[in-house]
Parts: C-alpha cells; sequence; structure tokens
C-alpha cells in the first residue's frame, strides 16, 4: 500500500479482492467491489451537488455503510470529511458548522440538531440500498482517476481540552496512511482479519483501528448499532470468528463482569485493544479471568493517530501502553527538553509522519504544543530498560502545592481505597499561599534529537 490519496488506497484493495467481503452491517455483507460501487455513485451525487475539492462536509451518521460510503466519497473528490457524534446537541452542531466552514451535511435524518442548527446547509442523505439501485454517474470517473495529492486536507477531527472549545484537527491523506501503515507493519494486519467495531467510527480509535485498518488491508470490518451490548457482543464474536477487537475499557469491564454458563472460546480472536482511556488492573484482571484472553493497551490521539501499542503483551497489570509502532518516535524529556534515565519520568514527546502539526487557527496553542518536531500531548511517562512506555499521569493537571507538584489521580487512588468513597475527582484550588492548578506547558526546549 504505497503513500497516496485515501480512496486510491481503498481502492488498490477493491482491484487485488473485488468479492472480498468488506463489511458486515445489519446482517448484510457487502463485497469490497459493491463498496466501491455506492462510493462512487455517491461521490458522484456529491459532485452534483456543487461539492468541490477543499469543501468541508460534515458527517453527522451512525456507525453504518453510510458512514463509511459517505466517509470515502468525500474524500475520493478531495473533499474533506467532518465526522460528527450523532448525538452532539443543537449548539454543538452550530459551533462544527461555523469551525469547519462548511454548508454542507450529509445525514440520515437521525439528529434532531442537524434539522434545527443546519438550515442555511445544503443537506443530503444518503440510504446505501438506494445508492445499490442508482446507475454510477460519469462525473465522478474523471475525478476518482485523477492523480494524488497526498499532502491535500482528508479530514478535520476535533480534539476537546481542559478548557476552551473543541481544537480544529487537520489530518492529510498522507498522514492518515502513514498511520495505516504503521498499524499493519505493527500489528501485522492482513486480508485474514476481521474486525469487529462497537466504538465510533466518528472518533480518531474507530476511525484508524478499526476502519482504517480493516479496509485499507482487505480485511473485514463487522459494525454493530446502538447501546454497547455484551452478550450480542460476544456472540459477534464468535459468530463471524473475529480475529482483533478494538474497544476501550468500560466495554472490556462489562465483558469481563458478564455472567456465562458455558465459558466462550474464541480461538480466532488474537488482538484485543483498549484505547480511549486507562485500562484498569482489575479490568485487565478481569476480563482474562473471563475469557483467558489477554487485553494489550495502545496508545494514541486525534492529533496523531495510534502511535504505540502493547503488542508483545509483556506489561499486564503494569499497564504498559508498549512500543511505538514501526517507524515512529517516543521520547520522554525533561524540562530542557532532553531525554530522561530509563525509569524517571518527564514529559511524552511524539515524532511521527502521522501526526498533524497545527491545531488549525491557534498558533499560541500551536506553539506550545508542537515544538521541535514534537507533539506535545501533556502527558507524563517513563520507559523501562526495554523500550516499554508507561503512562504515569498528566503534566497539565498537576496541582503545585507550595512548590511540590502532586498529581490528583495519586491523590484520588489513595482516597478511593477508603471503604466509604464511591467515586473521587481531586481539583486544584488557587490558594496565596499553597499555589495553584499547573496548566503551564512548556514553550521553549532545545531540540533533543541530538541527545541520547
Amino acid at each position: 500500500m504505497g503513500l497516496g490519496m485515501f480512496y486510491q488506497a481503498f481502492n488498490n484493495i477493491v482491484t487485488q479482492s473485488p468479492h472480498k467481503i468488506a463489511v458486515v452491517s445489519n446482517g448484510q455483507n457487502i463485497s469490497y467491489a459493491e463498496l466501491d460501487s455506492a462510493v462512487r455513485k455517491f461521490s458522484g451525487i456529491l459532485l452534483e451537488s456543487q461539492v468541490k475539492p477543499g469543501d468541508a462536509v460534515l458527517i453527522v451518521l451512525p456507525n453504518s455503510v453510510e458512514f463509511i460510503v459517505a466517509t470515502l466519497a468525500t474524500m475520493a473528490i478531495k473533499a474533506i470529511a467532518v465526522p460528527l457524534n450523532t448525538k452532539f446537541p443543537p449548539d454543538e452542531i452550530k459551533y462544527y458548522i461555523d469551525s469547519s466552514n462548511t454548508d454542507i451535511v450529509i445525514h440520515n435524518g437521525i439528529s434532531e440538531a442537524v434539522s434545527e442548527v443546519a438550515s442555511a446547509c445544503k443537506k443530503i442523505t444518503i440510504v446505501f440500498s438506494e445508492l445499490q439501485c442508482l446507475p454510477e454517474a460519469k462525473s465522478s470517473a474523471d475525478i476518482l482517476n485523477k492523480a494524488a495529492v497526498c499532502d491535500a486536507a482528508a479530514i478535520y477531527m476535533y480534539s476537546s481540552g481542559s478548557t476552551g472549545k473543541p481544537k480544529r484537527i487537520t489530518r492529510s491523506h498522507t498522514q492518515l496512511i502513514a498511520e495505516a501503515q504503521a498499524l499493519a507493519a505493527t500489528l501485522k494486519l492482513t486480508g485474514d482479519d476481521k474486525i469487529l467495531c462497537t466504538v465510533p467510527l466518528y472518533h480518531a480509535h474507530g476511525f484508524g483501528n478499526c476502519l482504517m485498518a480493516s479496509l485499507l488491508n482487505g480485511g473485514t470490518l463487522v459494525l454493530t448499532h446502538g447501546e454497547f451490548n455484551s452478550r450480542e457482543t460476544t456472540r459477534l464474536l464468535e459468530h463471524h470468528g473475529i480475529t482483533i477487537f478494538p474497544a476501550v475499557p468500560f466495554m472490556f469491564k462489562m465483558l469481563g463482569e458478564t455472567f456465562f454458563k458455558v465459558k466462550p472460546l474464541l480461538p480466532s480472536l488474537r488482538l484485543l485493544i483498549s484505547a480511549g482511556a486507562a485500562l484498569q488492573p482489575e479490568v485487565f484482571q478481569l476480563f482474562e479471568k473471563t475469557f483467558n484472553k489477554k487485553i494489550m493497551q495502545l496508545y494514541g490521539s486525534t492529533e496523531t493517530g495510534a502511535v504505540a501499542v502493547n503488542y508483545k503483551n509483556t506489561g499486564g497489570t503494569d499497564a504498559s501502553v508498549g512500543m511505538p509502532l514501526r517507524g515512529f518516535e517516543i521520547d520522554i524529556l525533561d524540562e530542557s527538553g532532553f531525554p530522561v534515565t530509563n525509569g524517571d519520568i518527564g514529559e511524552i514527546s511524539i515524532r511521527a509522519s502521522s501526526m498533524t502539526t497545527q491545531y488549525d487557527g491557534l498558533p499560541e496553542m500551536t506553539a506550545e504544543c508542537f515544538v521541535n518536531g514534537y507533539f506535545l500531548p501533556g502527558d507524563l511517562g517513563c520507559k523501562d530498560n526495554d523500550g516499554n512506555i508507561y503512562i504515569k499521569g498528566r503534566k497539565k493537571l498537576l496541582i503545585n502545592v507550595a512548590g511540590n507538584k502532586v498529581d490528583p489521580l495519586d491523590v484520588e487512588a489513595v482516597i478511593s481505597k477508603h471503604p466509604k468513597v464511591l467515586d473521587v475527582v481531586v481539583l486544584g484550588h488557587a490558594d496565596a499561599n499553597y499555589g495553584r492548578l499547573d496548566r503551564k506547558t512548556p514553550t521553549a526546549r532545545r531540540d533533543a534529537s541530538a541527545h541520547g
């Protein structure tokens, strides 16, 4: 899979394996050829609706074959996909319309907010079964066959911080393909893999570790619909012979707590990927006890996509996120920008060909978080002597107490041990004598690439 347009990478798979099942959705098996036909037809609809290269297109669809077709078609005509949560309220939908500077929304009527605040937008509905009945528009053929524009914007995603509005992030076709290649090389993804998707495709975890991991490698993507259900998920894992299951910790917790009269046998399942939040040791142990399978942690961000994974699963309850994906670099740096000694805690700093290089329209925040070729996600961590990475907290949430930096996670861990405490959140409070919540991020540092 060479570097190139996102759609072209997908189309290479179509050419190689047209009759292979690409997506299973609502009991329907959709081949790569059928999926590509729908993409080409919908590309024609977008072009007839005057969508031009570089236009941002809001995609407000649930996990579905329609989401996949809309995204691929948008990127195929060199427009920019902006996938959103269908449950966003009207004011949030309005923010994304304004932020992405779009007047085009793809939807299927589920989101009431779209109807309420997108009156000035051109609304395009999509139904896969209807697309199958349409002829392919001649207008789409020429633009789909044009040479790739690798550095063109492919997708807008949004990164939520502790304060303010979500930050818009642009990732190019090159950056998305770089993530897909690195993940495939590290996890040894093949066309034999079947990936079960229970996480939202509009999120970086679902988009990268489900959609891209399957459809850019010739695998099969099995979609679930509606709220997460542990028994239905287990049935799908068994029935489809799923090989890879990316999820989030609460899903693994629900699965581990489910009682089965007969323990499920999942001989095909080779990778269980947890991302989105820290995997607690008790969840790891509970799931392993129930299914006799180990979960591995994946580390990434909206800005970078996946960047590290505990592929060898040597960390166990130590909760390592493993090592960087092949070709990526993660350093642990001190306040001056130099690598710390293994075992010492410092700031996690990422260099990856998959990552964006800025927050759109936010130069000051860009200067804070993108330094000397690194992206600084604000996480603290360390490495062991084998190079395994451990996440140890958030730099931006440290509490300054009389000069001592206190991680609220450490305080929460102690308080939560009290038998009468059900849940706890620790926040910093300004104090004239003892300090405040420290949100400072280094803005000037030396280039660490030549050191250590």
